[in-house]
């Protein structure tokens, strides 16, 4: 079977953009790269179906809220998520937060000195695990998959 063919069939294409969106960027590319040799219109949909962190500065504040407020017990994996990332991103986050969540977010943030690529990366990949699961459960829709693929 092809690389490309499983992820065709039903259920198949969700599964990979879902997977691929918590990959690290160089083996993301690598298994992106070893597809496009054998589908490149294939890729194409996938690349426009993962959902980047960034992102999030085009998410209506009402689904960041919520987004924030399942992250409660998990400050500490938001907070390794925007460290140092851009203070619009960040801003757009804290505005959206509800002051308990605030107060733990910044505890967070006194705490955390000094963070590795790894752990922001594990922290951003948790945010955007959590949201999709809050859009599985018919929230929101925080990026639409592709029409070609379904999931039926």
């Amino acid at each position: 079977m092809s690389l490309t063919a499983r992820h065709k069939k039903a259920g198949g294409f969700r599964k990979l953009v879902n997977s691929l969106e918590t990959t690290p960027p160089e083996r993301r590319e690598k298994i992106l790269a070893a597809m496009r040799k054998e589908d490149p219109d294939f890729v194409s949909e996938v690349e426009n179906c993962i959902f980047d962190f960034e992102e999030f500065l085009k998410i209506n504040d009402m689904i960041i809220c919520e987004i924030v407020g399942s992250l409660k017990s998990e400050m500490r994996m938001l907070s390794l998520a925007l460290f140092h990332s851009k203070p619009e991103l960040i801003q757009k986050f804290v505005k959206n937060m509800q002051a308990p969540e605030m107060h733990a977010f910044r505890e967070q943030n006194e705490l955390i000195s000094n963070v590795l690529a790894r752990e922001q990366l594990s922290g951003r990949f948790r945010v955007i695990v959590k949201a999709r699961e809050l859009e599985a459960s018919r929230k929101f829709v925080l990026k639409k998959y592709s029409e070609h693929f379904h999931d039926d």
